[in-house]
């Protein structure tokens, strides 16, 4: 920062307009007397030792020399540091000099020259409003009241600095990288096995299955990329045919496994057709509450799109997810040839969903923050790098518990959702689906996908964050709106829709070289193209889940005012009024 090589010096010393050769003057004396000439910032050029005025120079202005001010030893700097020249308000220029240490810069100022720059009406001890902001704070200062609002709610926002947070959750985040440095082992150790001896059987195998899991890696890929760039321009029209397009991927899915006449692939295709029947059932059933789920999705993408780099993060970590998935790729062609194949198969594809998953709620937990920033300071004051380290650092344990528990738990709610709307005349079992259903809605009190903006804001752990989530969507009434939402419901059909790609485009490969594994591959392909587009549609399910969240947390944001959260609400109180009072 401003230091002179010796070279500098040197030639400078053989110059006679600046002394001449023979002229000697000390070195520091020499620097200070070059950074005066300079018209440097004191703040930004620090001399390294401090101020002192030649003999043969005059003092610069009349006011004495105070003696510098104490050093703050709980602070780097000051009270005072680093402030400017002042200016007294009759016209004569009072120039304030400033005694620069190594480590900072203390100005002290005389007590006629503070007593002319303070307000009428304040007192001989008043504080000016400048604010001194150390390098160690962690929040935004707050600043004075003519500054804009963007930086006044700046102050309440916790954002990154150069110190270090502690890790949360940290015992799920060391399991996870045990997991991670296992499953290495495992495929590498697979890996040379397959390669030692190398036999017609084994190439034939890796013929079979590498080229079309490689290709269904880069559907899965482009088909993300797409899906992503779709719902950034067109939300609206996505949000309304998804839940027909996905119906219509997953029937021409369904087509081609059974005309593959292989007993395997013609049952697969029988599932698959009748989850497409039940997907077209879906869409029929939602069809009254599109509307909302589209107003809110394109009011809070329109707000993602105003953030630096939100979408910068999901093509971070879905190239990250494409490498993993290459490498995870030649495990399981290593694996085919063990006598126990189908269980390290599938102890590959667990693995696959953990580890895909976490990297999906990465990328929810970045976004959430950087929208939730922009929602509450106003303006644009994120940084994706910083958001996306700190998601691998100290919100990493938090995501891998929720990686982990959520998706576990949202399958048992599912499940005694449907148990609890099937009507059966055996009390019984009503009785047991009833309390299956309680159970699982207090769990998920402790554990859902709305606690990830907390982390990120608020650095909580993850079940207090999904506690206080909760908590706070139950007293804002937001609750009777997020169990009717939309938006995981978008992105879990466009991921289908991904899926049912792949496997149209990979198994339709099989289907013409190898018939006989069409439905493993189609399989395989299937889990990889859903979780690619998985983690590209985590964009709009945080931005989604930080407009919830703020508007909770600040109901009177500038930036919420237009929410479509409010006038939703009164709807379904309304209602459930309306309910009430009909009933007898």
């Amino acid at each position: 920062m401003g230091n002179i090589e010796s070279t500098d010096i040197f030639d400078n010393s053989l110059d006679t307009g600046r002394g001449g050769a023979g002229y000697y003057r000390d070195d520091d004396v020499f620097r200070d007397d070059y950074y005066r000439g300079q018209y440097w910032d004191g703040e930004r050029t620090p001399s390294r030792t401090p101020v002192r005025t030649p003999v043969r120079t005059a003092p610069p202005s009349p006011v004495p020399l105070p003696a510098p001010r104490e050093r703050d030893k709980e602070g780097e700097f000051g009270p005072t540091a680093d402030k400017e020249a002042k200016v007294a308000p009759d016209g004569m220029n009072h120039t304030i000099s400033a005694a620069a240490s190594h480590e900072g810069e203390i100005i002290s100022e005389s007590p006629e020259t503070l007593q002319e720059h303070k307000p009428h009406g304040e007192a001989s001890s008043g504080v000016t409003n400048d604010v001194n902001i150390s390098k160690s704070q962690k929040t935004n200062p707050v600043v004075p009241e003519a500054t804009s609002r963007s930086a006044d709610a700046a102050a309440e926002v916790v954002v990154e600095s150069r110190s270090r947070f502690p890790l949360r959750d940290l015992p799920f985040a060391l399991l996870f990288i045990f997991h991670i440095l296992m499953v290495t082992a495992g495929i590498l150790y697979l890996n040379v096995v397959y390669l030692r001896g190398m036999s017609d059987r084994k190439i034939h195998n890796l013929q079979r299955w590498f080229p079309q899991l490689g290709t269904a890696i880069f559907t899965g890929s482009i088909s993300a990329c797409l899906f992503q760039a779709l719902f950034r321009l067109y939300p609206i029209a996505m949000a309304k045919s998804i839940i027909w397009v996905s119906s219509f991927f997953t029937l021409g899915a369904a087509l081609m496994l059974i005309s593959a006449s292989v007993p395997s692939s013609v049952g697969l295709g029988v599932i698959v057709f009748i989850f497409s029947i039940c997907q077209s059932l879906y869409a029929c059933w939602v069809l009254r509450r599109l509307k909302y789920a589209a107003d809110l999705l394109f009011f809070s993408l329109n707000t993602a799109r105003k953030v630096r780099g939100t979408y910068v993060i999901s093509l971070w970590v879905l190239l990250i997810a494409s490498v993993w998935l290459l490498f995870w790729s030649f495990g399981v062609v290593s694996a085919l040839t063990f006598h126990f194949a189908p269980l390290v198969v599938m102890a590959l594809l667990v693995s696959m969903f953990w580890t895909l998953e976490i990297l999906r709620n990465v990328v929810c937990a970045a976004i959430s923050r950087d929208v939730a920033v922009y929602y509450i300071v106003g303006a644009d004051q994120s940084h994706w790098d910083r958001s996306l380290y700190s998601a691998s650092t100290s919100w990493f344990g938090s995501i891998c518990m929720g990686s982990l528990i959520v998706p576990v738990l949202h399958t048992l709610r599912v499940t005694a959702r449907g148990l609890n709307r099937i009507h059966s005349d055996n009390e019984f079992m009503f009785s047991c689906a009833d309390c299956f259903d309680r159970v699982t809605a207090i769990l998920v009190k402790y554990a859902n996908n709305w606690a990830y903006a907390q982390v990120a804001l608020h650095r909580k752990a993850f079940m207090r964050a999904s506690r206080d989530t909760y908590d706070l969507f139950t007293q804002k009434r937001v609750d009777v709106v997020i169990g009717s939402d939309l938006t995981s419901s978008f992105c879990v059909l466009s991921s289908i829709t991904g899926g049912m790609l792949c496997v149209i485009v990979s198994g339709g490969w099989t289907f013409g070289t190898h018939k006989a594994l069409t439905a493993s591959v189609s399989t395989v392909s299937f889990f990889i193209g859903y979780f690619l587009v998985r983690i590209a549609m985590a964009v709009p399910q945080g931005a989604v889940c930080a407009h919830y969240v703020c508007y909770c947390e600040k109901p009177g944001c500038q930036e919420l005012v237009a929410s479509p959260v409010p006038e939703r609400i009164k709807e379904l109180l309304a209602d459930v009024d309306v309910e009430v009072t009909k009933a007898p």
